[in-house]
């Protein structure tokens, strides 16, 4: 059952190699648990759409980030305010699948 607001997470992958900004960006700050605070902050002060829930509680923004074991954080600070955020995981791979073969290699 859900609020009618999307999906719960959207997963993607990128190249990060294949993103072209025409202006220099700043450096974001790295996201941990320490800065849970902050990131609830956001989370709470951001414009919601129709049926949008955010849990305002200090433990469950902590526990969010501390769900996977090799995520986390990037944000862009104003002063002391948390204004954007994009949380990241790393996944490992442990094997590509080739769906060309060189000929050579074929068995008959």
């Amino acid at each position: 059952m859900g609020f009618g607001t999307g999906a719960y997470t959207n997963e993607f992958a990128i190249d990060p190699s294949s993103i072209d900004v025409s202006v220099k960006p700043r450096t974001p700050s790295r996201l941990t648990e320490v800065d849970s605070d902050a990131i609830l902050k956001a989370m709470v002060n951001r414009p919601r759409i129709h049926g949008a829930v955010v849990i305002d509680n200090t433990h469950s923004a902590r526990a969010e980030c501390l769900l996977f074991e090799n995520s986390f954080g990037l944000g862009y600070f104003s002063g002391t305010t948390l204004l954007h955020i994009i949380s990241l995981r790393k996944f490992i791979v442990t094997h590509v699948l080739n769906t060309f073969l060189p000929v050579n290699n074929l068995v008959e």
